[in-house]
């Protein structure tokens, strides 16, 4: 950890979305269902926000202000826990 240039950024998760998203022709607002690693509380919220679905210093709003939950803006299933590391999306039409 003492090498790390950010000790609350996700980096590699944040890499990671990024390469995924480009491969699947995606953005964050295309994704119907976010599943993560919450064994601490901390990595839920750095996890939002390296995986693009807030700003830096924001994630924790989205649980305060009620925006991820099975049909929140965020989708977030109620069953997350530590067995699960999964961003799925649904092939659908696009509305652009």
């Amino acid at each position: 950890m003492h090498d790390r240039r950010d000790l609350l950024g996700l980096e590699a998760a944040a890499l990671s979305a990024t390469k995924a998203y480009g491969q699947a022709k995606v953005t964050p607002k295309d994704i119907d269902l976010f599943e993560l690693h919450d064994a601490f509380t901390i990595m839920s919220v750095l996890s939002l926000e390296a995986c693009g679905f807030a700003e830096r210093g924001r994630g924790v709003r989205l649980g305060t202000d009620g925006d991820i939950a099975i049909a929140g803006q965020i989708p977030f299933p109620p069953w997350a826990d530590s067995k699960r590391a999964v961003i799925r999306s649904a092939p659908r039409e696009s509305t652009r």
